[in-house]
């Protein structure tokens, strides 16, 4: 079974500001993320829903211990609405004494998150660590909808691929045949896509089985 890495990409925070409330942070975490969820690497660009801003430890963790992490940077990750949601208030650990550590989870922004997940030939996320299978049943990280929007990203790259092939090749034969693969690939792509909006439009909890 092959296996492909979870992300292309790694975080680095550089907002240095201080600002306050913190979706201030909006668009700092757009671009310090990539524009994808810091769990299940979703791109934010294929949802009409707009991303959220997740406390990495909860507000429930530290509201009556350390007020000043609703507003610390360091403290954000940029999520997709289903992963915000699944993860909630999950939190355990000890804030006076690691007051930005949740052990339920990996920080996307500290921690090397191909080192932990890896996706199967079928876009799956899997994990051979055991906190890392841990969260994939926490954060649903199975979700079909995360498997469409992998896929849909490797159509869009192969199609690409392609059609700067097409552009170089002078025998009308081999042009046509990449053509027609493009035009096979289009329609996939529109298929797929189809699937992956009506998977994010179901409540987390009925996304089991892809349509």
């Amino acid at each position: 079974m092959g296996k492909h890495r979870f992300r292309k990409y790694s975080i680095k925070r550089t907002c240095t500001k201080k600002l306050s409330p913190y979706n201030k942070y909006q668009e700092d975490l757009r671009k310090d993320f990539h524009d994808r969820c810091g769990y299940c690497d979703m791109q934010g660009e294929m949802l009409t829903q707009m991303f959220q801003i997740d406390h990495f430890v909860p507000r429930k963790a530290f509201e009556k211990i350390d007020i000043s992490l609703r507003d610390d940077y360091d403290n954000l990750v940029w999520a997709c609405p289903k992963c915000n949601l699944a993860k909630g208030s999950k939190y355990k650990g000890d804030i006076e004494k690691n007051r930005l550590d949740n052990e339920m989870f990996y920080d996307p922004a500290k921690v090397d998150l191909n080192e932990i997940f890896y996706r199967n030939e079928f876009g799956i996320i899997c994990s051979d660590d055991d906190k890392g299978r841990e969260i994939i049943k926490i954060l649903k990280l199975y979700r079909p909808s995360v498997q469409y929007a992998w896929m849909i990203e490797r159509i869009v790259s192969v199609t690409e691929y392609l059609c700067n092939m097409v552009e170089g090749i002078d025998d009308e034969d081999k042009k046509q045949k990449l053509n027609a693969e493009i035009t096979r690939l289009k329609a996939q792509y529109m298929d797929v896509e189809r699937k992956f909006k009506a998977l994010y439009r179901m409540k987390i909890s009925l996304e089991g089985v892809s349509i």
